[in-house]
Formats: C-alpha cells, sequence, structure tokens
C-alpha cells in the first residue's frame, strides 16, 4: 500500500501528544484511537497495487474512401481473429470512422454517411474519451495512416489514462498513381478579358496522360501531358462573356492509374459583370424582362428549372419569382436563396398567381420567414371545411434508414401528422396504408383529438410489398365519400415502385365529378420509371406533383401541400383597392393608383413590414408589402402581373412604373468605397481578408463586421469571429473539407459584401501524404504501442498495474467502528470491577477444577457470599422490627 498525500498522516504524532497530555483519558480508548488512525489514512489517499484482469480493446476501422476497396475484404476474417483469441476477461469494441465517427456493435454493418474524410486524430481521442479508468484500454487502429485531420495534442491524454495505441497499416500499391495536385483561376475577372487556368500533376517519371477541361459542364480543352521527374504542369487561357460565377473542372486518365479517387480538381471563377438580376417565371413573355432590360441590367432569365443551381446566385443583385411554385425549383436553390437575401444582401421580389406564395407551396419552405406577408390563411376566413385522405407507401424499401438516423416511413409519417396538425377542428382526416392492400389506419374522422390521431399515424410501419396505388385510391375514395366539404387525396409513393395503375383514368375522372382532388408526393425523381405514371395522376387529379431525393424534406413538403389545399386562398373575384401614404417611404414619384384587380393571393401583413396597396374587401389584405431582412430587402405583389387574372394589371398606364419603382427598392446596392474583399484558397484552407479604411474605424470600433458561412457540410449558417490583423484589415482561415462548397458574406454595418461559391481545389483524401503516417508510428511508440501482422499477440501482452483508490473501504470501517463507539458510550455498559468479582465463583464454580487451592477459593467465596445473603436478610429484618415499633407508638 502506497499513500499519494502522506503529508497528511503527520497528524498521528500529533493527536497523540494531545492524547496523552490533555485527554489521555478520552482519546487513548482503543476504539477511538483506531478511528481517527483510519480517517487520517484516508486523507492520505490510499492505494493498493493490483493487476487488471482483463483488457479493453478499442478497435478503430478506417473507412474512408481512399481505404474502403483495400479495407473490406479483410475486416470480416481480422475482427474473428480477435474475437477468438481474446480472454476470458477481455472486451472489445469497434469503432467505425472516416468523416464522422460511431461506435458499432459486433457484426453490424457500417452506417457512416461521411466517407470523403480519415479523421484518425479524432477517432483516438473518441475511444480515450469513452474508456474505463478501471480498465487496461488499448487502441489498435487499422488505417493506411493516411489521415487528413492531426494527431497533435493527443500524446499527453493518452499518457495521463495509460492507453497504448497500436496500429496495422494496409498497403496497396501507388506507383502507377497519376493525380491531381491542384487547379489555379484568378478569383474574378471582367467580362471577355483573357484570364490563365494553371493545373498541376505528379505522378510515375515520364509518363504520358490524358486531361480534359470542363467549364460548366462541358468540354472547354483536351489533350495528353507528360510528366517530368514525376512532375506536370497545364498552363491554358481563357475567357468568359456571361457574368456570374463559373465551374472549372479538371479530371486526368490513364489506363495504368490504380487509383481514380485523386484524377480531378475543381474551383471556381467570378465574372464581373453589370447588376444581375435572376427572372423565374412561368411565364414565356414576362413583363419584367423588358422593364429590367430598359434600365440596363443585366437580366438572366429561366422559365425551365431544372438546370437552375445555387450557383446562379452569385454576383446576383435581385431574384424575381414570378407565379412559379416551390416544388418546381431544386432544393439547393431555394435553401441557398435565403441566404443570399439574409447574409449577402441580396432583393427578392415575388408576386402572385395561382402557384405563388401559399398556393405554391411557399409555407414552411425555406423562404417563409424572410417574406413580409403571412402566408397560411387564418380559421375565420376559411370558406370550406376540409376533408383530406392520405394514401401512405408502406412497402419494404419505406424501411431503409436515411442520413439522419430514421427511416424513410418515420419521415413520411411525420409529414402526415404535420398536415393533421395543420387543420382545423372542424376539418376531417384519413389515413391509408398501402402494400398490395389498403390499411385503414385512421378511418374518415373529424378532428376533435389530434394528439391521438397523430400518435397512431406515427406508429405506422413498412414491411409490406410495393405500392398498389389503384387499391390505395380506391379506398380513399370510399372514405371521402362520408365526407361533405372541399375533398382531396394526398398520394405519397416511391417514383421507382409505383404498381398496380389498374383503371385509373376512369377512377380519377368519377372522383374529379364528385369534387375530388389528387396531389402527389413521390420519393424519387422525373426520371424513375413510374415518374410518368405518378404525374399523369396529379393532372388528371387537379393537383400538385411534388419530386425528392431528400426523405429529410418529407415533412416540409406535406406541410406545404396542407396548406395549399386548406389553409391559403386565391382570390379570383375582382376586388376594389386602396392606398395609403407609406408609397413616398421608397418612391418620390407620384403614382396614380388602380381602382381594381381582377384576383390575388390572400395574406397578412407581418409586424414592422410596410404596405402602400390594399384590397378593400373584408380581408384588406396587402397588395404591396416590403421590409428590409436581415441585410436583404423583400418586396410581395400579391397579384398576378402576367397570365390570367391580369388584365386589368397590364391596362394600367402606371404598370412599368410600379415594376421599375419595386425592382430599384429591392435591389441589392453596391459596397461602399472604403471597403474591399480578398480571398484565395491553397490546399484545403480559405484566407479571408477585409481592407477598410479609417471612415470606418469609428462604426467598426463599435461594431465589428460579421463574417457568415453557409457550407454543403453544416446545417446552420455559423458565425465567425475575425482576426485584426493589421490596422485597417481584418482576417480570417477557414478550413474547407474535401467536397465542401461554401458561400459567405460579410456584414458591415447596413451593406454586406458576399463571396463564393468556394470549394477546396485539393482533396486531402487522396493527397497521400507519408508524414501522417511518420506521425501515427511515432504516437504508438510513445505509448508503449507498436505495428501487429499478428492480431492475437495483443491479448497476450502484459495487462497494466493499476493503483486502485482503497478510500471508500476506510471510510465505510471507520464508520462502522464510529457507530458502535456511539452505541457503547450512549446505552451505558459498564465493565465495573466489582461486579466482575461478585460474579467470578459462580463462574469458577461451573468450571469445577480439581486443583485443592481452586476448590478452596470456590468454598471461600461460597461461604463469603452466604455471609453476605445473611447480613441482607438481617438487615431487612430489623428494618420490619423498627416499622412494627413506629406503628405502636
Amino acid at each position: 500500500m502506497i499513500f499519494l498525500n502522506p503529508h497528511w498522516l503527520v497528524l498521528i504524532p500529533i493527536y497523540i501528544v494531545l492524547a496523552f497530555f490533555f485527554f489521555k483519558k478520552e482519546l487513548f480508548k482503543p476504539l477511538r484511537l483506531m478511528i481517527v488512525l483510519l480517517l487520517v489514512a484516508t486523507l492520505a489517499d490510499p492505494r493498493i497495487s493490483l493487476k487488471d484482469k482483463g483488457i479493453d480493446l478499442y478497435v478503430l476501422i478506417d473507412r474512408s474512401d481512399s481505404n474502403q476497396f483495400v479495407l473490406a475484404p479483410k475486416i470480416e476474417e481480422w475482427e474473428k481473429i480477435l474475437e477468438d483469441t481474446m480472454g476470458r476477461h477481455d472486451r472489445i469494441f469497434y469503432i467505425d470512422y472516416a468523416g464522422d465517427i460511431l461506435l458499432r456493435s459486433k457484426g453490424a454493418e457500417s452506417a457512416l454517411t461521411y466517407t470523403d474524410e480519415t479523421l484518425t486524430g479524432e477517432a483516438i481521442f473518441k475511444a480515450s474519451s469513452i474508456a474505463q479508468t478501471n480498465r487496461s484500454t488499448k487502441v489498435l487502429v487499422l488505417t493506411d495512416g493516411y489521415s487528413t485531420d492531426t494527431l497533435d495534442g493527443l500524446l499527453h491524454r493518452l499518457k495521463q489514462q495509460d492507453i497504448e495505441v497500436h496500429y496495422r497499416l494496409l498497403h496497396y500499391p501507388k506507383g502507377q498513381d497519376i493525380k491531381v495536385t491542384g487547379i489555379k483561376l484568378p478569383e474574378r475577372v471582367l467580362p471577355g478579358e483573357k484570364f490563365l487556368i494553371d493545373a498541376s500533376f505528379e505522378g510515375p517519371d515520364n509518363k504520358k496522360f490524358s486531361y480534359q477541361l470542363l467549364r460548366d459542364g462541358d468540354v472547354a480543352d483536351e489533350g495528353e501531358v507528360q510528366l517530368i521527374n514525376g512532375k506536370g504542369v497545364l498552363r491554358l487561357s481563357d475567357s468568359i462573356i456571361q457574368g456570374g460565377f463559373h465551374h472549372y473542372e479538371i479530371k486526368v486518365y490513364s489506363s495504368e492509374d490504380n487509383i481514380v479517387g485523386n484524377n480531378d480538381a475543381e474551383t471556381y471563377v467570378e465574372v464581373r459583370a453589370g447588376s444581375r438580376v435572376l427572372l423565374l417565371s412561368a411565364y414565356d413573355n414576362d413583363p419584367f424582362y423588358e422593364v429590367l432590360k430598359a434600365q440596363g441590367y443585366d437580366v438572366h432569365f429561366f422559365n425551365d428549372f431544372s438546370d437552375l443551381s445555387k450557383t446562379d446566385l452569385a454576383n446576383t443583385y435581385l431574384v424575381l419569382l414570378n407565379n412559379v411554385p416551390a416544388w418546381e425549383l431544386p432544393e439547393d436553390f431555394l435553401e441557398a436563396l435565403h441566404f443570399y437575401v439574409k447574409f449577402q444582401g441580396g432583393g427578392l421580389i415575388m408576386s402572385g398567381g395561382e402557384f405563388s406564395f401559399g398556393m405554391g407551396g411557399y409555407y414552411q419552405s425555406e423562404i417563409d420567414t424572410i417574406l413580409p406577408i403571412s402566408m397560411e390563411l387564418k380559421n375565420e376566413h376559411r370558406m370550406l371545411n376540409t376533408n383530406i385522405a392520405i394514401v401512405m407507401d408502406r412497402s419494404g424499401s419505406m424501411g431503409m434508414t436515411v442520413e439522419n438516423g430514421k427511416s424513410k416511413m418515420q419521415l413520411a409519417c411525420e409529414g402526415a401528422a404535420q398536415t393533421i396538425e395543420l387543420l382545423n377542428s372542424s376539418d376531417a382526416i384519413s389515413v391509408i396504408a398501402v402494400d398490395t392492400s389498403p390499411h385503414v389506419i385512421v378511418p374518415m374522422t373529424q378532428l376533435l383529438h389530434v394528439d391521438g390521431i397523430t400518435s397512431r399515424v406515427r406508429k405506422i410501419q413498412a414491411g409490406g410489398g410495393g405500392i398498389y396505388v389503384y387499391t390505395g385510391l380506391v379506398a380513399a375514395r370510399k372514405e371521402l365519400a362520408k365526407s361533405i366539404g372541399q375533398k382531396h387525396i394526398i398520394l405519397f409513393s416511391d417514383a421507382a415502385d409505383s404498381e398496380e395503375p389498374g383503371q385509373y383514368e376512369k377512377l380519377i375522372d368519377l372522383m374529379r365529378k364528385e369534387g375530388i382532388t389528387v396531389s402527389v408526393i413521390a420519393l424519387g425523381t422525373e426520371q424513375d420509371p413510374d415518374a410518368i405514371f405518378l404525374k399523369d395522376i396529379a393532372n388528371r387529379g387537379g393537383g400538385r406533383i411534388f419530386f425528392t431525393t431528400s426523405p429529410e424534406r418529407l415533412p416540409s413538403i406535406f406541410a406545404q401541400e396542407t396548406v395549399a389545399v386548406a389553409r391559403s386562398a386565391f382570390i379570383k373575384d375582382i376586388t376594389g383597392t386602396k392606398n395609403t401614404n407609406v408609397w413616398e417611404e421608397i418612391s418620390n414619384a407620384k403614382i396614380q393608383w388602380l381602382n381594381e384587380i381582377d384576383g390575388y393571393n390572400l395574406s397578412y401583413i407581418r409586424e414592422r413590414a410596410k404596405t402602400t396597396f390594399l384590397t378593400t374587401d373584408k380581408y384588406q389584405a396587402p397588395l404591396l408589402a416590403w421590409w428590409k431582412v436581415g441585410a436583404g430587402r423583400v418586396t410581395t405583389i400579391s397579384f398576378p402581373i402576367a397570365g390570367e387574372y391580369s388584365q386589368r394589371v397590364r391596362s394600367w398606364p402606371q404598370y412599368g412604373t410600379l415594376l421599375q419603382t419595386v425592382s430599384r427598392w429591392t435591389m441589392k446596392p453596391d459596397v461602399p468605397a472604403g471597403l474591399s474583399l480578398k480571398y484565395k484558397t491553397e490546399g484545403d484552407s480559405l484566407f479571408i481578408k477585409l481592407y477598410y479604411d479609417q471612415k470606418w474605424n469609428q462604426t467598426f470600433g463599435m461594431s465589428p463586421p460579421a463574417l457568415y458561412v453557409h457550407s454543403t457540410k453544416e446545417k446552420d449558417v455559423q458565425l465567425y469571429k475575425w482576426q485584426r490583423l493589421l490596422p485597417g484589415t481584418f482576417g480570417y482561415t477557414l478550413k474547407l473539407k474535401p467536397g465542401e462548397r461554401v458561400n459567405g458574406s460579410i456584414v458591415a454595418g447596413s451593406y454586406a459584401i458576399p463571396f463564393g461559391p468556394i470549394i477546396s481545389n485539393l482533396d486531402m483524401e487522396w493527397t497521400f501524404d507519408k508524414e501522417r503516417i511518420q506521425d501515427l508510428e511515432v504516437l504508438a511508440e510513445q505509448t508503449g504501442g507498436a505495428e501487429h501482422a499478428d492480431f492475437s499477440k495483443i491479448w497476450s501482452m502484459e495487462t497494466q498495474t493499476q493503483l486502485r483508490n482503497v478510500t471508500s473501504y476506510f471510510y465505510t470501517i471507520a464508520l462502522v467502528l464510529f457507530l458502535i463507539e456511539l452505541y457503547l458510550s450512549r446505552v451505558g455498559i459498564q465493565y465495573k470491577l466489582k461486579n466482575v468479582e461478585a460474579q467470578r465463583p459462580a463462574l469458577l464454580d461451573d468450571l469445577k477444577f480439581d486443583s485443592q487451592e481452586e476448590n478452596k477459593t470456590s468454598v471461600d467465596a461460597k461461604d463469603e457470599l452466604e455471609e453476605n445473603k445473611n447480613e441482607l436478610r438481617d438487615n431487612s429484618q430489623s428494618r420490619k422490627d423498627r416499622y412494627k415499633r413506629a406503628k405502636l407508638k
């Protein structure tokens, strides 16, 4: 036994001195002395040296892209060897890692999401974090050694926990590997300006290979390059007329190249044109186009949105959505549009129509919160009760788990539950789960007890065959036959596995005559085998069609469809209008407002938003509203400006003035003088610098500029703190992950300076930096580990001898002794000498010793005892006599 804090033992001689000179009688009692010694020992932190019975082995398995094709055939065999050779007291834990890290149970499949990184350092840290301190712990890393993170800072932690790091390196031939080591372009150029493209390569000496340069997905150049001394350089020139961001990618090809993961690199170049406007319209001849062109704007017109991407927002001053439904826009574009307005200071105009606002599915979409109007219809303004039948695909494929850990079925059920929660208590719902037959989970029921209904819906399980669409629609029609009011079917199905069309055309024709509409939410793409079939159902049913490849979006899509059906409205009646005096806040031009409009989208003004054009009906709805949100500006025109229900508006003399004025006010302002942004990428690092002149010193002294970054690897927008590099200069270095694209913005006062998209032009997963292997070897050696070719030997290594803390045992014994001492002192048991002497003759007599001396002592004792008894009887008789004499007197 040893004591970690032996200085406390000095209390023992102090106690003895005090006891001897001052409190000898009280402190030298045996129990009290033992209690004091035990308490002092606990203060000294006693430890006993014991060997562990077994080993806890954490097996870290590198599942990254660059390692997987080598590891996959071996891992099952290696795990079996480890499990077969482990001892009775040994334990084994598996941790799969790549771009994320997961603890895995034995025999289970890897469930990693991101495999484009090798986070060996984080995986070792994870193992050390969950390791038990009272067990011998070892870490075995199965990897090629090329980690994309650092092992710095791990040694001290591992030493403190006595954790050894062992490893097994996976070797595969890289001698013929040809890789792209980078591609460089200027960050920004002018339209038509010539610029250089530099690409660099590495590989075997004198090797010749083919390359291809792509610009925005199209081949811009191709040819051959020869490596000299293992290195090659390609220099090309190019020019672009069209403004915006353009994507460049370099690819290499060789039949002898055995590693293809490092055969390409990509980057962007920004072409600085005039004020760029993005016009997304449902009309071929959109009136906004001519108005904006006449003002000198660089207008990019879209009415086919399949090629639209979030990169189209780069260097854009204004985005217009003219009667475009949300479900036709790419998911990443909608998500980026919110960041573009709120953080990059962009402008957004949304105009009305039957496929806009709530009718267009924008409720609870990514841009709902940045609009100055609320799209949800208030209960008191609803004209009819809504009856919805949800037909849900519950086939076996719906049981698959997606990135967030939930199954497709669970997400679809959550979407159905949101539909129920968005309806009113006077509405009714029916939910039918369908595989090869319909299962009515909820018969048509009025929503008086929402919680109970949603609870049943969320419990629907996948597990049947393919979905029989015709059978499901027949069941839904039967349920809706019981209801009165608005009737609608939401069909949720797999676009690649929708069976049994049956006579759906005739069925839908009958349902339309009965006032039933049908919308479809399809999991998949428009290229899937059953996509045409599902689109035809929606078209014939007078509803909407949604395609999504992301099950995570299902709840929001269900919500959009529900609001479009039950909680939004497009008023098709001729309606009177009135204006307020707020127009002067955005324009000095006088305007003679239109007296009537043909139709409008019913909405409600939000707090802090402004409106100058209202309806005169009972709704008093805003027709023109605007506000500033974050760094950007948003304007809503809640009536159609083109197409049907726009005749009066298009014949209005000041029609062009209205469009021109709201466009100018909403458009992103230019960055003021005295602020400039510079950024560049090197490898996996993005270097950002903001330069400013003296007039900004006071502003930044009170409120420093904010740096916001939106990444494809992060769900939320990230806020970073600047580093003040020099007077007049802020800077920040951002580490980019493989395949990560970032958009950013610097918000300075009321201005925003956007940048991006930016992508790392070097994928660290495929660089194979040999220093990373050396780092792992050094860490293993310093912790007492080594490389293992024979896994069985790792269990035979000597277990650690650990000092076990026994303080708790000392405290327990001291407590027991204290209770005994307390009992003896409080109850009052005492061992008096005379009682012991009085009892001794009786005890000796019982023992019947043969010795004469002992017999004599026994006899004497009996005589003495007899005399004592006689004396007591005499005394008692004497007292009685005295009492009688006193009584006679």
